[in-house]
């Protein structure tokens, strides 16, 4: 430890003593039985010398004691009483292992987790320090990195590294800082071993080729248990499902890659194995008839499927359809397609028909209406806004509304998303809502969209009713109450002089 010239320097400890102590500067001062040493501002040193100190520390304390290490430096650094007295500059807290502890695995400061799996050709050189969430995909190799240190975080090697799996699952056992494909194919037992190093890799089978399963895998290091781990897989293709929440209509020459984000993500789909997992896989168009000749499936841009062993039925992927195009009658109107897998075997497995309507993408025609011609303070009202193009067909999922103006009268405050140009279709309609004022009265509206054919706006008016009860009302009721029992009195009054 060094300091400049105006100040004195001092290091302190606790369980343990200084000694071997260096300076070049000025004489050292030690005390309190080798617990603080000092080198004191007025101890004679020239104006351009630096004071330095440098020693051992020598640790008597127990283990698993605290012993620390502070040192200061100032100019109030002058004598034995004012060892202290200046900055502390740094200060080390040190925990006493014991000496035959080197070498012994510590758990807590070793690494055992598990990492993505991987394809039988590849290989591994992840060392994440937290396992994954994710079931592995059927055919893949489960990997498992060891990285054992002892208390003083070195690395414990030498001793042997086994691993063993259950319900048929084969490991390999590699010691080094990576895997590689042989390493994959060399998994052909249920136990095996090696002399640990570093960094470790225990590579895991699936337990049965295409089939859902598990495994739990036990590694030891001499004998001694360092960590167990549950590896998930999914099993082949069983099902390929096109979700009702897919468009069901589509845009005459749409393309994932020509028009734009507003078409994308048309296709909403699950690929689940028998038990129902789901499965990461790119699925391809079949089965396409009359208006969808000729469309195929991209996902090359869009979202996948992710598989994380937990919810793992609740997760869909998505794709875009790419139409051919074409000014032909028969590239418009109704259509279906499949989507479909391949299996392990080779065998497409196919999703359900969907059916969907192809249309254009001009706007020819509009309407716009709302929900209800009256409401009452506090209601929402909905604004429902349809086209089709020149055939009468509904406007494709996805397609813009340029120049959508809607106007509405001061009682009318847009609620939620606000609709504008930007906004789409879904299967030719838009729906927009507002919430109704307080105030009793008539509401103006109009709807403007540009459409082929120009078509005037759409205009319109709906009515707030005053749900409070006015005075006038309740005289109203008042009188017409009091006739009521005019008349009851009158009838008794005739039924007694009949009497």
């Amino acid at each position: 430890m060094a300091t400049g010239t105006s100040a004195g320097v001092s290091v302190v400890v606790t369980g343990g003593t200084i000694g071997s102590l260096i300076t070049t500067s000025a004489p050292i001062s030690l005390a309190g039985d080798a617990k603080s040493a000092s080198v004191f501002i007025n101890s004679g040193n020239v104006a351009d010398s630096v004071n330095s100190l440098a020693g051992t520390f020598s640790v008597s304390a127990a283990a698993g004691s605290v012993v620390t290490l502070a040192a200061y430096t100032g100019t109030g650094i002058v004598n034995g009483d004012t060892r202290t007295s200046g900055t502390l500059i740094a200060i080390w807290s040190l925990t006493v292992a014991a000496a035959n502890t080197s070498g012994t695995v510590v758990l807590g400061e070793s690494t055992v987790t598990q990492q993505p799996c991987i394809a039988i050709s590849a290989g591994s050189n992840a060392t994440n320090a937290f396992d994954t969430l994710s079931r592995c995909a059927n055919g893949r190799i489960g990997v498992v990195f060891v990285s054992l240190k002892d208390v003083y975080t070195s690395a414990v090697t030498g001793g042997q590294l086994a691993a063993t799996a259950t319900n048929g699952s084969l490991v390999n056992v590699v010691a080094g800082s990576s895997t590689a494909t042989g390493d994959n194919y060399s998994a052909t037992t249920a136990f095996d071993t090696a002399t640990a190093s570093s960094n470790n890799y225990v590579v895991v089978t699936q337990p049965a080729a295409n089939v859902a399963g598990s495994t739990v895998v036990t590694i030891t290091y001499a004998g001694t248990v360092v960590g167990t781990k549950t590896i998930n897989w999914a099993g082949d293709v069983a099902t390929v499902t096109i979700m009702p929440t897919s468009a069901t209509v589509i845009a005459n020459g749409v393309s994932s890659t020509t028009s734009g984000t507003s078409y994308a993500l048309n296709v909403v789909y699950q690929i689940r194995d028998a038990a129902g997992n789901a499965i990461s896989s790119t699925p391809t168009l079949t089965g396409a008839t009359g208006a969808m000749l000729g469309a195929s499936l991209s996902t090359s841009t869009d979202a996948t499927i992710s598989i994380p062993s937990s919810s793992a039925t609740a997760n869909t992927g998505f794709a875009t359809i790419n139409h051919p195009g074409g000014t032909a009658t028969t590239n418009f109107g109704a259509g279906t397609y499949q989507i479909q897998v391949l299996n392990g075997a080779g065998v497409a497995v196919k999703s359900n028909v969907y059916s969907v309507t192809v249309a254009s993408q001009t706007t020819h025609t509009f309407t716009a209406s709302f929900d209800k011609a009256v409401y009452s303070a506090g209601d929402f009202a909905t604004l429902t806004i349809s086209a089709k193009d020149i055939n009468g067909l509904a406007m494709p999922t996805g397609k813009t509304m340029p120049g959508l103006v809607i106007s509405v009268s001061s009682g009318l405050t847009s609620a939620g998303a606000v609709c504008d140009s930007s906004s789409t279709f879904t299967a030719g309609s838009k729906t927009c809502t507002f919430a109704v004022g307080n105030t009793a009265g008539s509401y103006s509206w109009s709807v403007a969209l540009t459409t082929a054919t120009i078509q005037a706006p759409i205009t319109g008016v709906v009515k707030q009713t005053d749900t409070a009860v006015s005075n006038a009302d309740v005289l109203k009721s008042i009188v017409a109450l009091i006739a009521s029992i005019n008349k009851q009195i009158q009838a008794l009054q005739k039924l007694i002089l009949k009497r």
